[in-house]
């Protein structure tokens, strides 16, 4: 394995029983979230009918996995350029594939050595890569089924959490507990991505990461409080800091323009950093929704705390999970927000969305969004 510029190690006993009770009162505020009563429907999005209208969007939802299938405490969701849809239960120690025609079908558990995942992502040649938080490894199941393990503690991964596949079969893979960030070539060598720039940047906790479409990585801090650009080069900057109202990031998202968008936990916001490092927050916890008619300045009363997720598309949409809020909202590129989702999910009876934490998006527009403790995944898709 190559090297470049190792650098991590085990936080003090003080720091991690610091972040230990800030996750236990984040569970708390979820629980609390996820108990206390329903959403109200966004311009009649879930009146008990799977197709509805969402801030004058038109969209229907579907149930495409729960469960009943062998999914427990799903963290994440990825999709392929064939409508293949894939999730990892934490609970069940699972990966499942749905299929466009709606099979279900488990394709790596523990007995692969899969423990508690939290990440899931898929390559153009249809590789699907999974990260054991648990099991502190990354599996790869090939298309004929094959599980081959691509990397694992005894390299210096210790709690895997954010992965990304770039155009040319490079995988990349973050180690929270190490401080390290890893790329893995299609040839399964192992380089380690250098997390500290010339000039002092560094990174702690590193969790969500993604790669543009010139090669440049960026990896999310959640102890930091930053995001970190790696270029082919290897030249590390800073692109966003806790002192521009970033608290917390996890997730990340890379679009082909160069613009960036990351979502803070913490912050309860979702930035948007442009290629010449222009920051914008676009999201946050006092969301701003377009009643019928209305400006879309006028609130609504729904709010968003816990922004966990974000994912962008072709047309740069962005879309966001909000845990603690039991929702999912779309940012167009005009500034227009719209909930897509929320606790009554499609409006049928035992199809709910709680604590809702991965977020995907698909060629076509359909969105994939994965309740952690309803146990399942729902399809939104445009019916314009």
């Amino acid at each position: 394995m190559k090297r470049l510029n190792l650098k991590g190690g085990p936080e003090s006993p003080a720091l991690r029983s610091l972040w230990a009770a800030f996750g236990l009162l984040a569970a708390m505020f979820a629980l609390a979230g996820c108990n206390g009563g329903a959403m109200p429907p966004s311009n009649g999005t879930s009146n008990g009918t799977s197709n509805g209208t969402s801030n004058g969007v038109d969209c229907s939802c579907e149930q495409i996995i729960t469960s009943a299938d062998g999914l427990e405490a799903p963290y994440c969701v990825a999709v392929d350029s064939d409508g293949n849809v894939y999730t990892a239960g934490s609970d069940s120690n699972n990966v499942f594939r749905i299929a466009p025609d709606g099979t279900v079908t488990e394709i790596v558990s523990a007995e692969e050595g899969l423990l508690d995942p939290r990440a899931v992502a898929v390559d153009a040649d249809g590789n699907v890569y999974v990260a054991g938080r648990g099991s502190d490894n990354v599996l790869r199941v090939a298309r004929d089924g094959t599980v081959t393990e691509i990397l694992n503690a005894s390299q210096g991964l210790d709690e895997p959490r954010g992965l990304a596949v770039d155009r040319n079969g490079n995988v990349y893979v973050t180690s929270f507990g190490t401080g390290l960030a890893f790329r893995i070539d299609s040839q399964l060598e192992i380089t380690e991505i250098s997390l500290r720039g010339e000039t002092g940047e560094r990174i702690s906790g590193p969790s969500g990461i993604a790669v543009d479409a010139q090669g440049n990585i960026f990896v999310a801090g959640f102890r930091s409080n930053n995001v970190l650009k790696v270029t082919p080069e290897g030249v590390v900057s800073e692109i966003i800091a806790f002192s521009d109202g970033l608290a917390q990031p996890l997730g990340i998202a890379a679009h082909d323009s160069g613009n960036i968008y990351v979502s803070g936990l913490g912050s309860n916001n979702v930035f948007l950093v442009t290629p010449e490092g222009t920051i914008t927050e676009i999201v946050n916890q006092a969301l701003t929704l377009p009643p019928p008619g209305g400006p879309s300045t006028a609130r609504n009363g729904i709010s968003m705390p816990f922004e966990c997720s974000v994912a962008v598309d072709a047309l740069e949409n962005v879309y966001v999970t909000g845990f603690q809020s039991d929702n999912a909202f779309q940012y167009s590129p005009d500034g227009t927000i719209t909930e897509i989702i929320n606790t009554i999910a499609d409006g049928s009876a035992g199809q709910a969305l709680c604590d809702p934490s991965g977020i995907a998006v698909d060629l076509e527009g359909n969105v994939y969004v994965v309740g952690q403790d309803s146990a399942n995944v729902f399809r939104i898709s445009p019916t314009e």
